[in-house]
């Protein structure tokens, strides 16, 4: 089963479509039918090229949910309930819609949807855990969330496969697939099966016991050995975030560290099967200097400290920042690339600039 987004974009590429369908018929020639629905990402309304779909490919419409009956060795074993997206934005809560049929020896529910307001995404077709129990469904097969996840284990199970393969650093760890068994009983068994080719993470060096930049090389160097052995044989693409009041605060900060950094890792382990891609370092270290005790202080930088506080406190003065930034980001040009930040943006601007200005003003001893 397949819970919708199978392609990026309603305007899917004819190769896409190709390598979907050449995918579905090796299970098809397996024996294995395949049942698929269409979620915000990948509506009915895009462009579709006139493909045959192999025997035992199921793709479910977007009129009204449909029920179908899945038989192995003439023997019916489930009933599957599914339904697509016809356009990009669906608001409307689709868990309504399922009701089980009686008959049914093992229900499926199919459903690509937001499930508990989840505010790291879109609220496409929103429900709650309450609206698919009430369905009657023995499992619910999710789409939208790209995370794997168990929302609820039984009566009925309720699970996020996530996404087969991350795509960017945002989606890191594990992805792959559930396979569920399912006993005599009809109880379902969820159990997740990594089916990633390369594996993106986002590790953190702590500078804070780091005395110089040979310290530093060695913990990078261990910290990439130590995520390559963790792959389970995957080749890895990887931020690392060197974070910590450290010695190195200000080695770090010089024009072409970081990326000497990078080119040195790169040429140590991207070489290598399987690899391990450095996409970049990130510096976040802090100076030694103790900020909390120089805002105290009644020199200019303790001033400038105690200024730079309210902007973290002040509502109108925050205004005026986002007034000043407004030039660029609201510039004909400069709007096409840039969003205003959000608050959670501004404030981490805010705490680098501080960092930065106070490290032209102070030295560390």
């Amino acid at each position: 089963v397949i819970a919708g987004d199978v392609y990026d974009a309603a305007d899917r590429s004819l190769r896409a479509q190709i390598r979907f369908r050449d995918g579905l018929a090796r299970l098809s020639d397996a024996g294995i039918p395949a049942y698929v629905i269409h979620g915000n990402h990948d509506p009915l309304d895009g462009w579709h090229a006139g493909l045959t779909w192999p025997d035992g490919v199921h793709i479910f419409g977007a009129e009204e949910v449909e029920r179908v009956v899945c038989r192995m060795d003439d023997e019916e074993v489930a009933s599957i309930y599914g339904i697509s997206y016809e356009q990009r934005n669906v608001s409307e809560n689709l868990a309504l819609r399922y009701k089980r049929h009686p008959d049914d020896r093992f229900a499926i529910g199919l459903l690509h949807a937001n499930v508990g307001g989840d505010p790291g995404h879109e609220a496409y077709a929103p429900c709650d855990l309450s609206h698919l129990r009430e369905s009657g469904m023995d499992y619910w097969a999710l789409g939208h969330i790209h995370t794997p996840k168990i929302l609820n284990e039984t009566s009925p199970a309720v699970v996020y496969a996530g996404n087969p393969q991350g795509r960017h650093p945002g989606e890191i760890g594990e992805r792959g697939c559930y396979v569920v068994q399912v006993d005599r009983k009809g109880v379902p068994t969820p159990q997740f099966t990594a089916v990633d080719t390369v594996r993106w993470r986002l590790e953190e060096i702590p500078a804070d016991t780091l005395e110089n930049e040979q310290d530093l090389l060695d913990a990078l160097e261990s910290c990439c050995d130590a995520m390559r052995s963790r792959a389970s044989g995957r080749s890895v693409v990887c931020r690392l975030r060197v974070t910590g009041r450290s010695a190195l605060h200000r080695s770090l900060g010089k024009t072409g560290t970081i990326d000497d950094l990078v080119r040195n890792l790169r040429e140590m382990f991207a070489a290598s099967e399987p690899f391990v891609w450095v996409d970049r370092i990130e510096d976040e270290t802090r100076s030694l200097i103790d900020i909390a005790a120089r805002a105290k202080g009644e020199d200019f930088a303790g001033e400038f400290l105690r200024l730079a506080g309210q902007y973290g406190e002040d509502s109108e003065k925050r205004d005026m920042l986002r007034k000043s930034l407004s030039a660029l980001f609201e510039h004909r040009t400069g709007r096409k690339y840039l969003e205003m930040p959000d608050e959670e943006t501004l404030s981490a601007w805010i705490d680098e600039a501080v960092v930065l200005a106070l490290d032209r003003m102070v030295e560390e001893d």
